[in-house]
């Protein structure tokens, strides 16, 4: 959506020298007031990264004059909603970050091209983190629990895990049908998803069984 000569402009230099400016006063801060350090220089990180990202947005709106076509009632919705969980979890940080990193994506102008890209790059990725992590779990955490927990302390974040990955497995296969790739291509995809519901009946998640079921039936 964005790329690199966008960036190239002076208020996104007056943001980097502030932003290190203040990132090195904040950690110098954190190292005897903060538990997790790493968390802490992490949040501060998100907060350089998509300060740049909402510079970028309102630079064009306003000195461009360049505004996305937006959904206000579905925005409106969403906004509703990620107040919801802010003010339920008031303790936590997480919903922050959720609104922070989908507010951001949501208002970003993105061609149809891009989206696309966006996609394919999201589920593929979903799919490769999975080969990664059950990889990982099958050589040093092999079946040793009567409910299945994988690289999870508990057996239903597991399944749910393995239902995210189920529902990118059948985007991929969607994307592929409607491309019309040859067989031996939809053939490790189909294996892929075989597994995934052999895993999950495993960790006797029954919610996510549900959510497999209705994944397949939407799907086909």
């Amino acid at each position: 959506a964005y790329s690199i000569k966008d960036f190239l402009k002076v208020p996104y230099v007056i943001w980097g020298i502030v932003f290190f400016a203040g990132r090195a006063a904040a950690l110098h801060w954190a190292e005897g007031n903060v538990a997790s350090y790493e968390r802490f220089e992490a949040v501060v990180w998100n907060i350089g990264i998509y300060g740049l990202i909402w510079i970028r947005m309102l630079y064009g709106w306003f000195i461009e004059k360049k505004k996305k076509a937006m959904n206000w009632a579905a925005f409106g919705l969403w906004l509703s909603m990620m107040a919801g969980m802010i003010l339920i979890r008031w303790d936590v940080v997480w919903p922050r970050f959720f609104l922070l990193f989908f507010s951001s994506l949501y208002l970003t102008d993105f061609s149809q091209k891009d989206l696309e890209t966006l996609f394919t790059g999201m589920i593929e990725g979903i799919i490769i983190g999975f080969i990664i992590l059950q990889g990982y779990a099958c050589m040093y955490r092999p079946y040793d629990m009567l409910r299945y927990e994988g690289m999870y302390s508990n057996a239903n974040i597991n399944a749910l895990f393995y239902l995210t990955v189920y529902a990118a497995v059948m985007c991929k296969w969607y994307q592929m049908k409607k491309r019309n790739r040859p067989l031996m291509l939809k053939i490790p995809i189909i294996a892929l998803a075989g597994i995934l519901i052999s895993l999950t009946i495993f960790t006797m998640g029954r919610i996510a069984m549900i959510g497999f079921f209705f994944i397949t039936i939407l799907v086909f």
